[in-house]
């Protein structure tokens, strides 16, 4: 299954800490990328991006030019569409630009990472950058984006090799004074030709990435729940540690704000900020969590609650 672009967006100039930023896909999504052009040589501190509450993976290393910096991150994993949050952490202040685009690998398709390059000039006195990164099948998405010393934006151009020619369309290209900033994206319309983008400007410095994402068949079906990073709807599916996900049965319902909850009906796992809830059971606000059958009652300030025909508590009652 071919990947569908779905919206682009961008902040220009930020140097707030951290940087937020809303992008809504606008409908089903399946890979967000997120680049990040840095005004410095200094690099920005203060760890990974976050793209919907999810800890974004880094596209190779932060590339340097004689006057700036380029980053790129992204993640995979079903977006609903609706808006979301991207935050990137700025411990130096840094002036940043951001843009983010997402594209959708399909129903019943995932995406995942497939390729990459990078490249950069810092000696101030190039002309082009030739970045490769080659699509495993018709439909792949690609992004490229550059950061050039060259200060009149129009100036950067782009072409592509053959695989990416069908459809190589402008992201965004900025005018940031004494840098500009460009980038294109492509869906392959063929992997039997040349997998080039080439970046074109004069006696400037650069730094660039180029990704490249394939469609997975069988993806994982889970539904985003307020708060967490994932929830997992399918029967038989458990709580992965690590993640704040939540196991979806039929007659479970996963509440806002919690990490986690307990399938062991009538049991409570002290070391867990987690609860059972059932179509008879209910969350009970402020609280860690409850078990909330008919008669029964959470204990306000005790990790313990009442049932109806016996009581179990845990710690000191």
């Amino acid at each position: 299954m071919g990947h569908t672009f779905r919206q682009k967006s961008q902040a220009l100039q930020q140097t707030g800490n951290p940087i937020t930023h809303n992008h809504t896909p606008g409908a089903a999504a399946t890979v967000c990328v997120l680049t990040i052009k840095i005004e410095s040589t200094t690099a920005r501190t203060g760890g990974a991006p976050t793209i919907d509450g999810t800890t974004a993976t880094q596209v190779g290393t932060s590339q340097l030019s004689a006057e700036a910096r380029h980053e790129m991150w992204y993640v995979c994993k079903a977006f609903s569409g609706s808006q979301f949050a991207v935050s990137i952490p700025n411990a130096g202040s840094l002036t940043c630009n951001i843009e983010v685009e997402t594209a959708d690998a399909g129903a019943g398709y995932s995406s995942a990472y497939h390729s990459f390059d990078e490249d950069q000039g810092a000696a101030g006195t190039e002309d082009s950058c030739i970045l490769t990164a080659a699509p495993l099948a018709v439909g792949d998405f690609m992004v490229a984006s550059i950061m050039s010393d060259e200060n009149v934006n129009t100036s950067v151009t782009a072409a592509s090799g053959t695989n990416w020619d069908g459809g190589l369309t402008l992201g965004y290209t900025d005018d940031l004074g004494n840098q500009s900033g460009v980038s294109r994206y492509s869906i392959a319309d063929s992997t039997a030709g040349t997998s080039t983008v080439t970046f074109t400007f004069s006696n400037a410095g650069y730094a660039a990435h180029m990704v490249v994402f394939k469609s997975v068949a069988g993806a994982t079906t889970y539904t985003k729940t307020p708060g967490l990073d994932a929830a997992l709807n399918k029967v038989g599916q458990t709580k992965t540690p690590g993640l704040d996900a939540a196991l979806n049965k039929a007659d479970q319902t996963k509440t806002a704000a919690i990490d986690g909850y307990l399938k062991i009906a009538g049991t409570k796992d002290a070391s867990l900020d987690a609860v059972l809830n059932k179509a008879d059971q209910v969350k009970t606000s402020s609280l860690d969590a409850a078990l909330n059958k008919v008669g029964q009652t959470k204990t306000t300030g005790l990790d313990a609650y009442k049932q109806q025909t016996k009581y179990i508590y845990i710690g000191t009652p």
